[in-house]
């Protein structure tokens, strides 16, 4: 009876937990789990065999893994945005500054490039205000040719022809600017120069004026001279002491340009053949200076006139092509090339023959300071040493010449590579 009773009692026990109890742990894992993750997301499928706390961690790392790899990409996205809208910008910073950015000088020429109207004329002003008033004062001297000799009008040498070639260099300043800026710009703008191009038009038309200028006083001194066609008359008379009022202005008046282009040069937007640019303003102010002081000015003015006349042509050449001016332009720059070959390189060349066979056959090698008598070899030597650097100077220039003659003859325009590819 109690056999029965316990097995009973058994039986129950063992039908009551069988069933009830698997059914009750399930339920409670299932509602312990996360959400199911998508299949794409998984790499296999959850292991019913798996303990439940460890499919609860499995389940936790895949949607950790499932999170990280959205804000992965979410953050690659804003990364791919961001350097697209980066390199939107650099482009358009880029196209600005080329637009907008432009060439500078130093801060010293950029001074002296804003202000070459209103000081230079406010000295221009003082100074000759003070020669009319006081016909002897210092305005007088710096203003006008010094040492005027009363027994025959001719002009000596001194140092006041030094203050009178730096007030001439604060002329061509202020002269260079107002032609600019009141004469050839605005013609600039009537023939419709683009706005890019009408500082060089204006600057190459300045250079039209001065070279005429130079050209017809030089030609008219030369043309009326002894040494006309006759390059012994250069030493002939040696040492050439005094100068008419007229040729000593001329003279000083061109070495104050050329000082003053030095400053130009640092003040304009550099060119290609920016060095060679200022070898040559370098030698020819060596050059003027060098044949003033020691007598030689009148093969000087024959060298002027023979450099001033083919660069007439060139600027205006450049002017037109500036302009637009197509034939114009091919026409004036055929001439240059013609001027300038006989000019240059032709009658040139008698002027270096000059100096090498006239010298030694008309002229006493002496070196006497105190009569200002100043013919040595070393002197020869000197100068032919000027000479040759400019000529090299010029053939370099030939070439590019050149390079432009053969661009025409195949169809192109005249456009000078010497300087920019604006030219």
């Amino acid at each position: 009876m109690v056999t029965t009773r316990s097995a009973t009692a058994a039986a129950a026990v063992a039908s009551s937990k069988s069933p009830a109890w698997p059914l009750a742990d399930d339920a409670l894992a299932r509602a312990a789990e996360p959400a199911p993750v998508p299949a794409s997301a998984t790499a296999s499928a959850p292991d019913p065999t798996v303990p439940p706390s460890t499919a609860k961690l499995r389940a936790r790392r895949q949607a950790e893994l499932q999170r990280a790899e959205q804000l992965r990409q979410a953050a690659q996205e804003d990364e791919d945005a961001a350097l697209l809208a980066d390199d939107k910008g650099k482009l358009k910073g880029k196209s600005q500054v080329s637009v907008e950015a432009e060439w500078q000088p130093s801060p010293l020429m950029r001074l002296y490039r804003d202000h070459q109207l209103d000081v230079p004329l406010a000295i221009l002003i003082i100074s000759y205000l003070g020669a009319a008033v006081a016909p002897t004062s210092v305005f007088a001297q710096i203003a006008y040719p010094s040492y005027r000799r009363d027994e025959d009008g001719l002009f000596a040498k001194g140092r006041l022809d030094l203050a009178f070639i730096a007030y001439y260099v604060v002329f061509w300043t202020f002269a260079r600017a107002f032609c600019i800026d009141y004469m050839i710009k605005p013609l600039g703008r009537s023939l419709r120069v683009p706005k890019k191009l009408l500082d060089r038009f204006g600057e190459q038309g300045w250079l039209v004026l001065y070279y005429s200028t130079a050209f017809s006083v030089g030609f008219n001194h030369i043309y009326n001279s002894p040494y006309w066609m006759n390059t012994e008359q250069f030493w002939i008379d040696y040492p050439h002491k005094f100068l008419t009022g007229e040729f000593k202005a001329y003279y000083l008046l061109q070495l104050a340009f050329w000082i003053q282009q030095m400053f130009v040069v640092h003040i304009e937007k550099p060119r290609k053949d920016y060095a060679q640019y200022v070898v040559h303003h370098l030698v020819t102010c060596a050059l003027l200076v060098s044949s003033y002081l020691c007598h030689f000015t009148r093969i000087g003015n024959a060298v002027l006139v023979t450099m001033d006349v083919a660069d007439i042509f060139l600027c205006a050449a450049k002017c037109c092509n500036y302009a637009k001016l197509r034939k114009t332009c091919d026409s004036l720059f055929v001439t240059f090339v013609l001027v300038w070959l006989v000019s240059r390189h032709y009658v040139y060349f008698f002027f270096v023959r000059s100096i090498w066979v006239d010298v030694p056959n008309i002229l006493e090698f002496k070196w006497d300071p105190q009569n200002e008598y100043y013919i040595s070899s070393n002197f020869q030597y000197f100068f032919l040493a000027l000479f040759g650097i400019l000529q090299v100077l010029l053939v370099f220039w030939l070439y590019l010449i050149v390079r432009v003659v053969l661009r025409v003859v195949r169809g192109s325009s005249a456009e000078d590579n010497r300087s920019d590819d604006e030219e």
